[in-house]
């Protein structure tokens, strides 16, 4: 032992001098030194605070030396301290007592100092060599106990860090075994992962083998279907919405451990085993899931005064239980929670949409704006309840607190429980022949269908690259106007023309409380080359609808490219075909921002410039985005449509240029009486098919089907068209077109107001213009269309003034019939 060592050292001793004298002798030799009176207050030191050498005198009082050894001795703590006994010369019996219950030395009186210098540090020594020999037998006892947990699937390798931090043979054989049973951990979790990817490859191709595509129509619609019933456009009960948080990090731990391929396939097993036990409640309840939106469900209880969905709201709570935390192979826990609200009260439900396309159902009014109010006050694993929903069970709700809308002073109650007898009412099973090919067939796009058709589904999940549009409109008076649906069902099928021109597909039509939007991928379920300059094209006709859909106002849209995870989503019981992704949000993000236009990403932009020309914008701050967003503004094909037209004949020029008067869709009936050239016109056929092989007329049916028409492929060729023409020549065109109308729909002019006054404004016959503008704007009023009715009486206000100052005289009569005699 070094001379060096230093201890901490217990002095105890019932003489004051001899505490002093070997105090002072232990602080020369470096030591640290404490005292005690007696055996009982050494004993209390002993057990507060470690020493590594005890000085013990034999003959004191309450307590003497021979028991305060034996209580140190018996004391598993304290036994390893090592105890020298102080004692005089004529003691020497008593020392050796003491070394026989275990003392190891003796300090004889009077003290040398020499003498004691040596016994300390003999004592260190043997107290510093007990340290390490307990400290090794102790580490070793970590290492046997790491092994049994191997065998019982329990070892957790920091259990075994502070050996394998030794340098010694023990730390490499720590470090060995670390190594080895990781190996074997990750043997065993591979193992377990390929059994359990196993398992659910073959429920998943089961389950598409065995899927109908009566499982993508909502269940109520389904059983109406199956008895050849049809669902009112109004109706009375609860709206459930259930938004689900947590796939974001989920989706971001994926990919990083599995990639991206293998990380969309991973996550989508996931969400359908979220979405199955959530749709497996709505079900249960008698509601029907209506639409997805992303990461969330909209659900409908037909006849409920609340309850019903309140309960199924609770029981979703439960179910998610399963998923509070879900382990990714590489050990991350992810917490997946939903929230959840409910409203109760009057509906518009529509079915929209081309059936050769896909028709949706839609739920509409102020209670969807409602139920939006009482999503955006609910938090994560909560279920927000209307009041007035809680007002007629009594106030027998359990509820936890109050959230109040500041806006509309709505408030929604935090629910936790039922009143008794509020039970689960399943819907009847179907036989699965109920409903057939043809009445399930225009539920899904065709790629689709034909995959779910042939038990492929499984093969619809995938991650491609693909273009996100979304597009905001201003909503429509879904609960007083009786023509609302037909309205938007109309507005749909426009759209779906458009996109399907351009080959995308027309995935949502959402109901929001700030406007409703729909979401189209080009890229997804069929990709192509230039899907970025076909979303563009697509974005620039839908942002402006043609004259018929006047009562579409406050168009923005939103274009976002990136990686997009497509497929059918869903439960085994109901599910749906998406594409969704990060791009998606960004999408959203730009649609709201677009306040007056069309708003792209810097990747469409770049996808996109060689054919379409861009304006850069300011950066922008979106939700979600921790840096500025580039953004960029298309402003169209203008110059590839002049090249287009310039390389036409004069008389195929012609041709399209008054086809641009008439309007984005040209009935062929109406270019042909008010061509110009009269000698031409049996060659209007040949013209037009030449404009269609120039991709700048499209070919379609319009109304009666054997009524043949044509519409512009773009906006740009629309406007480049009637752009190359003077004044003089389209105040002519627009007049001959006023008047073709007036003549050919003499018996009833009230469905053409507004395009009369359009064209009777282009002509520069402002009264004639004002004289429709005010019809017009009078039978929106009695339609209950207050929004639409407005803007007609200020264009109309508008007008009248210009005309006021250049002079414009309105003297002359406005009736048409007037006009005739």
């Amino acid at each position: 032992m070094m001379a060096t060592d230093r201890g901490r050292i217990l002095v105890v001793d019932d003489n004051k001098i001899n505490r002093m004298l070997l105090t002072r002798a232990l602080a020369e030799q470096g030591h640290t030194a404490s005292t005690a009176e007696n055996g009982q207050q050494a004993l209390a030191m002993l057990r507060a605070e470690p020493f590594d050498v005890v000085l013990l005198d034999i003959l004191m009082p309450e307590l003497d030396g021979y028991e305060t050894l034996a209580q140190i001795k018996h004391d598993n703590a304290l036994r390893h301290i090592p105890v020298i006994m102080i004692s005089a010369v004529d003691e020497l019996d008593s020392v050796l007592r003491c070394i026989e219950m275990g003392a190891t030395d003796y300090l004889p009186k009077p003290f040398n100092a020499g003498l004691l210098q040596a016994r300390i540090n003999s004592s260190l020594a043997g107290k510093r060599l007990r340290d390490l020999e307990l400290e090794y037998l102790e580490q070793v006892g970590y290492v046997a106990d790491a092994a049994a947990a191997v065998e019982a699937s329990q070892f957790q390798t920091e259990s075994l860090d502070n050996v394998a931090a030794r340098s010694d043979a023990l730390g490499r054989l720590a470090r060995v075994f670390q190594r080895m049973a990781g190996e074997v951990y990750a043997r065993e979790q591979r193992l377990k992962l390929q059994l359990q990817q196993l398992r659910l490859d073959m429920e998943e191709h089961q389950r598409a083998a065995g899927e109908t595509v009566s499982v993508y129509i909502p269940m109520d619609r389904r059983h109406a279907l199956a008895s050849g019933q049809l669902l009112p456009n109004r109706a009375h009960g609860a709206t459930l919405f259930a938004d689900i948080s947590g796939f974001t990090p989920l989706t971001e731990s994926l990919a990083q451990e599995l990639g991206l391929q293998r990380g969309v396939e991973e996550l989508t097993r996931q969400l359908n085993q979220v979405f199955g036990a959530l749709v497996e409640e709505v079900h249960r309840y008698g509601g029907s899931v209506i639409s997805f939106s992303g990461d969330a469900i909209a659900c409908w209880f037909n006849a409920d005064d609340g309850l019903c969905a309140t309960a199924c709201a609770l029981a979703m709570q439960t179910a998610m239980r399963q998923f509070e935390t879900i382990q990714t192979p590489a050990g991350t826990s992810i917490s997946v929670v939903i929230k959840v609200a409910v409203v109760a009260g009057p509906v518009r439900r529509f079915l929209v949409g081309d059936p050769q396309i896909r028709q949706m159902e839609v739920l509409a009014g102020q209670l969807l704006n409602d139920l939006a109010l009482g999503e955006h006050q609910a938090k994560r694993g909560e279920v927000l309840v209307d009041e007035s929903i809680t007002t007629r069970t009594g106030d027998k709700m359990d509820v936890a607190e109050w959230r109040k809308d500041e806006a509309t002073g709505k408030r929604f109650a935090v629910v936790t429980g039922l009143p008794p007898g509020v039970t689960a009412a399943p819907w009847p099973a179907l036989p699965p022949d109920s409903i057939s090919d043809s009445q399930a067939r225009p539920w899904l796009l065709a790629a689709v269908y034909e995959k779910v058709r042939g038990g492929k589904s499984e093969f619809l999940s995938e991650l491609r690259p693909a273009v996100a549009l979304l597009l905001k409109y201003d909503d429509l008076d879904y609960d007083n106007d009786d023509e609302a649906g037909d309205k938007l069902d109309a507005f749909v099928r426009w759209a779906q023309s458009v996109v399907a021109r351009y080959d995308g597909a027309f995935l949502q039509l959402t109901m929001g409380d700030k406007g409703s939007y729909l979401y189209v991928s080009f890229g997804a379920p069929v990709a192509h080359y230039d899907d970025a300059v076909r979303a563009v094209n697509a974005a620039q006709e839908l942002l402006s609808p043609p004259p018929e859909l006047g009562f579409i106002h406050g168009i923005q849209i939103g274009l976002a490219q990136g990686q997009m995870r497509a497929g059918a989503y869903g439960g085994v019981a109901h599910r749906t075909y998406g594409v969704l992704g990060d791009k998606t949000n960004l999408a959203a993000r730009l649609m709201m921002a677009a306040t007056d236009g069309i708003l792209c990403d810097e990747a469409v932009y770049r996808a996109a410039q060689g054919q379409v020309e861009f304006v850069a914008l300011p950066p922008i701050i979106v939700k979600g985005k921790t840096q500025p967003v580039p953004v960029y503004r298309p402003v169209g094909e203008k110059k590839r449509v002049e090249s287009a037209i310039d390389r036409l004949s004069p008389a195929q020029q012609l041709t399209l240029k008054v086809a641009s008067v008439i309007g984005r869709l040209v009935k062929l009936d109406l270019l042909r009486d008010i061509y110009p050239v009269e000698a031409d016109k049996p060659q209007l056929a040949e013209h037009l098919q030449a404009l269609e092989g120039h991709n700048l007329l499209a070919r379609l049916l319009s109304g009666d089907a054997l009524e043949l028409a044509y519409q512009f492929h773009d906006e740009a060729a629309q406007e480049v068209a009637y752009n190359l023409m003077l004044f003089a020549q389209r105040r002519q065109l627009h007049r001959a077109i006023a008047e073709w109308h007036e003549q050919t729909y003499a018996a009833d002019l009230s469905p053409h107001y507004p395009l009369l006054a359009h064209h009777w404004a282009k002509a520069e016959d402002v009264a004639k213009a004002v004289h429709y503008l005010e019809k017009a704007g009078e039978q929106a009023r009695q339609q209950g269309a207050y929004q639409e009715a407005l803007a007609y009486f200020n264009e109309s206000l508008t007008l009248d003034k210009q005309a006021s100052v250049m002079g414009n005289s309105l003297d002359h009569p406005a009736d048409p019939a007037q006009a005739a005699t």
